[in-house]
C-alpha cells in the first residue's frame, strides 16, 4: 500500500512482514496466518486464493514481526521452502514464535516444491488440505531429531532431547508442557518421566513466565495523529492537499509526530514519489521506530478515502488545540481578504474574537 514490493522487503526489516497489510483481514477471518519465506511465494499463494499469507522476505524473524501477527491471530502455519536452508530457517523462527505465545504448526511440502510451485503442480485445494493438516511444531521437531540423532544409543537420545529442550522450555503452561513431553517421549521411544524430572530440576517445577511485551512506539500517539500520518503515507492526493496547509501553521510542531510531519514535508518537496527511506533519513534515530510503526500500523487508510480522513484529522487536531484553531482562522481570514470576500472575512473575524475571548476566560479561571 505504501511501498513497492522490493522496498517493503528492504525497509525496516525488523518491523515489516510482506503483505501483512493486505492479509490481516483474512488472518482474522480464518484465525491463522501462513508464513512463507519470500514475496514470490506470497504472490503465488495469495493469487490462488489463500489470502492469509505473509513473508519474512528471507530475513530472520523478529519479535516485532511476530507481535504484529499476534494482534490478528495467535495461530500460525510455517511453510518455508523444503530445502535444508528453509528447514533451518523454520527451526530458528520457532523459538521467536513460541516466546510470543504463538500456537505453531509446520507444513513441509513434498517433491522439493516451494509453496507457489506446489500449488501450480497440485492445485490450491490440495494445498489447503495440507495446510489444514499441518503438524504441531513439536512433532516436526521430533522428526528432525530422529533424522539427526541415533535414538538407538543413549548418547543419541541425550543429544536429541538437548535439541528439543529449548523449544519445550518455552511452553509456559506446566500441564501443556507435561502433556507434550509425554507425547514426544512415546513418539521417540524414550522415558518421559526422566525428561520431566530434568525440567523440574531446571525450572523448580514452575512454568516459565511469559516474556513482558515492550511498549509500542504508538502507545503515546493520539489516534488522530496516527490516522493523519497513515493517510499522508498512503495517498499522494492527501499529501498534496494537506501538507501545504500544515506547513503554513505552527501548531503541528507541538504534536507527538511533529518531527515526522516536518520530515514528510521536506521529503515531499524534494521528490515527487514518496520514499519512506528518504523520510527516515531526515529523522533522528529515536524517531525512526515511530515512523516504522506508523507506516505499518493496523487500520491504515485506503488511498481513495485518505484525503477526506486526513482533513477530518486536521480539523480534530486543530479543535483540540485553541492555538491551532486561531492559526487556522487567521489563515482563512487572510485568504478571504485576498479574494475580496469581505463578508466571509468578517464572519471568520467574529469567530476568531470569540475564540480568543473564550481562551482568555479559561486562563482567568485557571489562575
Amino acid at each position: 500500500k505504501y511501498l513497492n514490493s522490493a522496498e517493503t522487503c528492504i525497509y525496516r526489516k525488523r518491523h515489516v512482514l510482506y503483505n501483512l497489510h493486505r492479509a490481516k483481514n483474512a488472518i482474522r477471518k480464518n484465525n491463522r496466518c501462513v508464513l512463507v519465506e519470500g514475496y514470490m511465494d506470497v504472490i503465488g499463494v495469495s493469487a490462488a486464493g489463500v489470502q492469509e499469507v505473509v513473508a519474512s522476505c528471507g530475513t530472520a524473524l523478529t519479535s516485532e514481526q511476530v507481535r504484529s501477527l499476534y494482534r490478528h491471530s495467535e495461530r500460525i502455519v510455517v511453510n518455508f521452502d523444503p530445502d535444508a536452508a528453509g528447514a533451518n530457517a523454520a527451526e530458528r523462527s520457532l523459538n521467536t514464535l513460541l516466546d510470543e505465545n504463538m500456537r505453531v504448526r509446520i507444513l513441509e511440502l513434498d517433491g522439493d516444491l516451494d509453496p507457489d510451485e506446489y500449488i501450480r503442480h497440485h492445485g490450491v485445494e490440495r494445498y489447503q488440505t495440507r495446510l489444514d493438516n499441518a503438524v504441531p511444531y513439536f512433532h516436526w521437531l521430533a522428526d528432525r531429531a530422529r533424522r539427526n540423532f541415533d535414538l538407538r544409543s543413549a548418547d543419541g537420545r541425550i543429544e536429541a532431547w538437548k535439541f528439543l529442550q529449548p523449544s519445550l522450555s518455552r511452553i509456559h503452561d506446566k500441564l501443556e508442557r507435561m502433556t507434550i513431553v509425554n507425547d514426544l517421549a512415546e513418539y521417540m521411544g524414550v522415558d518421559g518421566s526422566a525428561i520431566l524430572e530434568q525440567f523440574r530440576k531446571q525450572a523448580g517445577g514452575a512454568p516459565r513466565a511469559a516474556p513482558a511485551r515492550p511498549a509500542s512506539p504508538l502507545d503515546d500517539v493520539p489516534k488522530a495523529e496516527r490516522l493523519l500520518l497513515g493517510c499522508l503515507l498512503a495517498s499522494g492526493e492527501a499529501r498534496a492537499e494537506v501538507l501545504p496547509r500544515l506547513a503554513e501553521s505552527d501548531w503541528p510542531a507541538n504534536l507527538r509526530t511533529g518531527s515526522i510531519l516536518r520530515a514528510l514535508m521536506a521529503a515531499a518537496k524534494s521528490s515527487g514519489e514518496l520514499q519512506l527511506s528518504e523520510v527516515e533519513a531526515r529523522l533522528q534515530e529515536t524517531d525512526r521506530p515511530l515512523l516504522s510503526a506508523l507506516a505499518f500500523a493496523d487500520g491504515a487508510s485506503e488511498p481513495d478515502t485518505a484525503l477526506a480522513q486526513a482533513l477530518e484529522c486536521v480539523r480534530e487536531l486543530e479543535n483540540a488545540d485553541p492555538r491551532a484553531r486561531i492559526n487556522t482562522l487567521q489563515q482563512q481570514i487572510r485568504a478571504a481578504e485576498r479574494s475580496g470576500n469581505g463578508e466571509e472575512a468578517r464572519r471568520l473575524m467574529t469567530q476568531l474574537q470569540e475564540l480568543k475571548r473564550g481562551l482568555r476566560s479559561a486562563v482567568r479561571v485557571v489562575n
